[in-house]
């Protein structure tokens, strides 16, 4: 289940193998044309993925792909409803109109790899018109881990991360695409406050385009923050 635009619930009926009571739903009726397909699902780094089928009769009669997210593979986001994770957008490839995902993703060292079923129309209109029947098996692509990302509004942004216990770790990394500017990192302590030597004016800018950008400050490294940090 998800919450859907109107921040009210839609639930579904579970397709794990004990079956669950589907919950009553409450929502707004949808557009006639707009039709979830499928929603195969896989688990990566402790959370679930959906690359949820959408097809929308309203608007080209395409279907496209949707990312879904969710922590613990029962309750379900779609916060990236108005951009498609992979667009079925016209063309002359054969997946222009209809794309069919599965769960089996490929996960190799630096990207991610994404196969799938398509064709050039949705399948009524291609029974209609056989001479337009195109198909085929796709591969898309993306770099590990991004999924989806964070952009300034401006020439500066910000963001704080949900605290996590570092008393392991000696380095960390940042995967970021940094061809047009510069990342800095600082680590801030239980009450939110900066650490001395780990702060914005030690740290060294991270440049370019990199899945593992090792984060370091001028002096310190990261086994030498106080103990209780």
């Amino acid at each position: 289940m998800w919450p859907d635009e109107a921040d009210e619930v839609a639930t579904m009926q579970s397709l794990m193998l004990h079956q669950r009571k589907p919950l009553p739903e409450k929502r707004r009726e949808p557009s006639i044309g707009f039709q979830p397909h499928g929603g195969p699902a896989f688990d990566y780094n402790d959370h679930y993925f959906s690359l949820l089928q959408v097809l929308d009769m309203d608007v080209n009669a395409l279907m496209a792909t949707e990312l879904a997210v969710s922590l613990d593979g029962l309750v379900w986001q779609r916060p990236f409803r108005t951009t498609p994770f992979s667009a079925a957008d016209g063309g002359e490839n054969f997946d222009i109109g209809t794309l069919w995902t599965n769960a089996t993703s490929i996960f190799l060292e630096d990207e991610i790899r994404f196969y799938y079923g398509a064709y050039v129309e949705w399948h009524v209109v291609s029974r209609k018109e056989p001479a337009k029947r195109r198909s085929g098996i796709g591969l898309a692509t993306m770099p590990l881990d991004r999924f989806a990302g964070l952009r300034p509004i401006e020439e500066i942004g910000k963001i704080t991360l949900k605290p996590v216990n570092l008393s392991e770790c000696k380095c960390f990394t940042i995967n970021a695409d940094a061809s047009h500017g510069s990342v800095r990192a600082e680590l801030l302590d239980g009450q939110g406050l900066r650490v001395e030597g780990f702060n914005l004016e030690q740290v060294t800018s991270l440049t370019g385009d990199n899945l593992r950008h090792e984060v370091s400050w001028e002096t310190l490294k990261l086994p030498d923050r106080p103990n209780d940090e």
